[in-house]
């Protein structure tokens, strides 16, 4: 597998072609690509525009250019002396979401020498046996033809390295892109985050406990443009404030990939309580979720969020059938998004780890249902029943109370969390 070249290495083949070029001086640049975005039709400006702020957001403190907008793609350029910089930059356009690709090269004009030059610069880092060169222009008055640029700049490049041609399967290869007048030569492209740039979606509010699913679920809704407001109920002073603590970091950590993020701390245990002495524990799982449903939905109308968002996965828990999910489906009107509710643990715990929130969710804590929790739960509630529990039980005011204690606590990348206010 062809190795990527790293920022260093890139400012290395700059300062080497510096000193074989006349005139305009190279630049280190990142190409940044963006995919779906492109289907968009006329709505693709917007999308665009929203994603070049994310990416401006993202790369802010860094003392780099602001990003050029081209068309079909962004050029963020990394002058001489950049290279800690441009390096952080590189991983934090990582996390953007709506970036297909991230391309390390060297801007140069169109001259043909600049692009001899250029190939004879990058053959050093050739790796592997074979290779082969790619040509891809947007503008078609090039003298050459891609095919034609490609055969000659392959022959300079083998007579340098000796490797041989696989135009199938190389195992190293040099590309040139044209574009504006302008050619980006590079050899490696990062996998960007993809799918849609956060904000274009709307917003949701996010049931956040501290174990692995909701994350998760959390992730891939921001994955799909959907800015997340977390809300994470808690039974404080009944169990420890760790799940407290543990759910801003996991926050804090999420917030990486929309740049600003709050988290609702809920505190529900004397709505626990009463749930406890009124109804049957096969049904109290139920009854908390409803209540849980019930804040969430009055977050998300302060917050003017469209949908709620949990980590359920269909019958993974005995909570979790899709009898329970309708007995709790029904206390809200706004739409339920269950990003996970087709996959099992090991696929939840896989991307949990690949995002780096698994790890946080191992962190000893108290869930608020921990301490309540019954031995037993009903799998199959029948909504009649629920329907005449519920009226031996009213918490409309501790509700009222448990959103009006709630604290609030604002995360922002890459700056520090902002101090918690004791009020929403």
């Amino acid at each position: 597998m062809q190795e990527h070249l790293t920022i260093q290495q890139l400012f290395q083949v700059v300062g080497d072609l510096s000193q074989q070029l006349d005139g305009e001086q190279p630049v280190a640049v990142i190409l940044i690509h963006y995919g779906e975005l492109g289907l968009k039709g006329k709505n693709r400006p917007r999308f665009e525009q929203k994603l070049l702020r994310n990416i401006r957001q993202a790369l802010q403190g860094l003392k780099l250019p602001a990003p050029q907008r081209l068309y079909g793609r962004f050029l963020l350029r990394l002058p001489v002396g950049s290279m800690e910089n441009a390096a952080e930059a590189l991983h934090r356009l990582q996390s953007v979401f709506g970036i297909a690709t991230l391309t390390p090269g060297v801007l140069l004009s169109q001259r043909l020498a600049e692009l001899e030059e250029a190939a004879k610069v990058f053959a050093p880092f050739a790796t592997g046996r074979t290779f082969a060169v790619r040509v891809k222009r947007s503008q078609k008055n090039f003298p050459m033809s891609s095919r034609q640029l490609e055969a000659h700049l392959g022959a300079l490049i083998q007579q340098q390295t000796g490797l041989k041609v696989n135009l199938s399967h190389p195992d190293w290869t040099f590309s040139v892109e044209l574009f504006d007048q302008s050619a980006v030569c590079y050899t490696s492209r990062l996998r960007g985050a993809r799918g849609l740039p956060v904000g274009v979606s709307g917003k949701a509010v996010a049931l956040l406990s501290t174990g692995i699913d909701s994350p998760v679920a959390s992730w891939k809704l921001m994955k799909r443009g959907v800015s997340i407001v977390f809300a994470h109920f808690h039974s404080v002073p009944y169990t420890t404030p760790a799940s407290l603590q543990n759910a801003r970091t996991i926050v804090e950590h999420l917030t990486r990939w929309q740049y600003h993020s709050r988290l609702y701390l809920v505190p529900i245990a004397e709505i626990q309580k009463q749930i406890m002495l009124q109804i049957p524990a096969p049904y109290r799982v139920i009854f908390y979720r409803r209540t849980m449903y019930r804040l969430a939905e009055a977050i998300a109308r302060r917050e003017k969020a469209l949908a709620l968002v949990t980590g359920e996965s269909v019958g993974q828990v005995a909570s979790q059938t899709l009898e329970n999910l309708q007995a709790v489906n029904e206390v809200v009107s706004l739409p339920v998004l269950r990003p996970l509710a087709g996959d099992d643990k090991e696929e939840i715990i896989a991307l949990g780890k690949e995002i780096g929130t698994y790890e946080l969710s191992l962190l000893p804590d108290e869930d608020c249902c921990t301490l309540f929790i019954p031995k037993n739960v009903v799998t199959k509630a029948k909504l009649a029943t629920i329907h005449t529990l519920a009226q031996k039980l009213d918490v409309a005011e501790l509700e009222s109370q448990a959103i009006a204690a709630a604290e609030i606590a604002d995360f922002y990348y890459p700056s520090a969390p902002a101090p918690v206010s004791s009020h929403p």
